[in-house]
């Protein structure tokens, strides 16, 4: 199971009398789950308070790699839990990542307009999903196999 939001939190704040509900529902799910990941620590902290039986993997989203320490700490995690992928990227300043649906209504042939520029800052777009956009996206960069 992956939390990548907690919405009850959300209900918990606004609904206080609902708190209890919420607190027993998480700990029914959580407690159940075999594997948990989520997105960062202090939401794998509140998802360990329900998940007795074992640890939460952090998957982080690399939001947050605007901060030049955090990137460097992030670059190096990616190195060592990745290495064939990381060895085939030619060591890029930045990558950009999409995760998710591949369809119309995510736009990403946009994307195809960036590439140039991409390549200018030594940056890198991997593009990660499946859907019924998948096929025509692949296409239209077929010009760039580094993406």
């Amino acid at each position: 199971m992956h939390i990548q939001d907690n919405e009850l939190r959300y209900i918990e704040k606004k609904f206080k009398s609902f708190s209890i509900f919420t607190y027993f529902l998480q700990r029914s799910i959580f407690s159940k789950a075999t594997h948990v990941s989520t997105i960062s620590n202090r939401m794998a902290d509140l998802i360990q308070k329900y998940k007795k039986n074992g640890g939460v993997k952090i998957i982080r989203n690399w939001a947050d790699n605007f901060d030049d320490k955090i990137s460097k700490t992030r670059r190096q995690e990616f190195k060592i839990l990745y290495p064939e992928l990381f060895s085939t990227l030619n060591d890029p300043s930045k990558i950009i990542l999409y995760s998710g649906n591949i369809g119309k209504k995510q736009g990403l042939e946009i994307c195809v307009n960036a590439v140039d520029i991409l390549r200018n800052m030594n940056a890198m777009l991997i593009i990660v999903g499946d859907g019924s956009g998948r096929e025509r996206l692949k296409e239209k960069f077929k010009f760039a196999p580094d993406v």
